[in-house]
C-alpha cells in the first residue's frame, strides 16, 4: 500500500510540473509575441520619422540650411 501511495504522490507531482511547465510556456508564447509586435512596431515608426527628418522638403528653396 505504501508503494502504491509512493507511485501516485510521483504522478501527482509530474502531473502539477507538467500543469506549471504548460503555464509558463503559454505565458513566454504570449507575452513575448506581444513584446516583439510592439517593439517592431515602434522601431518601424522610428524608422518612418527618422526617413521624414532627412528627407529633403520639396520646394524647399532656402539656400544652404
Amino acid at each position: 500500500m505504501d508503494t502504491l501511495r509512493g507511485v501516485v504522490g510521483l504522478w501527482n507531482l509530474g502531473m502539477m510540473l507538467v500543469a506549471l511547465a504548460t503555464l509558463l510556456w503559454f505565458g513566454y508564447w504570449v507575452f513575448l509575441r506581444k513584446f516583439l509586435r510592439a517593439r517592431r512596431i515602434a522601431n518601424l515608426r522610428l524608422r518612418r520619422i527618422m526617413d521624414e527628418n532627412t528627407s529633403p522638403v520639396i520646394g524647399d528653396d532656402r539656400p544652404g540650411e
